[in-house]
């Protein structure tokens, strides 16, 4: 399924959506929803974040070509149990950051840590098929899952 082009012309939800980063850089991390490749690096994420913003209040009319398939919300190629750690190892070199951490799909039972633990994939804060709810704690350059008390 090909992603959605057209613009969500600043409704409600997209509204709020905009006020959040697409990718964020935060200490010795960088967080993205699918994934972060060579080319969105060398685009720049403040230039991706600056898109999104727009196109989430409908000051663009047409999803940028940057976040469509395979931009950072949908990113193929760091899912599954094969993912392409090579792709990891550039982008958290190009940003001088330890990992990158993206959100696990809930249907994917796979190892949460890969690619010498420069990716880290987080599951639904409420569980999923991969295990329980737990939240990522990243303290000290040491990453943990801790799971939610019920």
């Amino acid at each position: 399924m090909d992603a959605p082009r057209c613009s969500p012309l600043g409704g409600p939800a997209a509204k709020k959506l905009s006020e959040q980063k697409l990718i964020l850089v935060a200490g010795d991390s960088v967080f993205a929803h699918a994934g972060l490749l060579g080319e969105h690096v060398q685009k720049g994420i403040d230039n991706i974040n600056d898109e999104s913003t727009k196109w989430m209040l409908g000051e663009i009319a047409m999803m940028p070509d940057m976040l469509a398939a395979p931009g950072p919300a949908r990113t193929p190629r760091l899912r599954g149990n094969e993912p392409a750690c090579e792709v990891v190892e550039q982008a958290v070199t190009d940003l001088a950051v330890k990992r990158l951490v993206i959100a696990r799909p809930a249907a994917e039972k796979i190892d949460a840590v890969m690619c010498d633990g420069k990716l880290v994939r987080v599951g639904a804060a409420a569980g999923d098929a991969s295990g329980p709810a737990e939240i990522l704690e990243i303290s000290g350059g040491a990453v943990k899952f801790v799971p939610v008390a019920k």
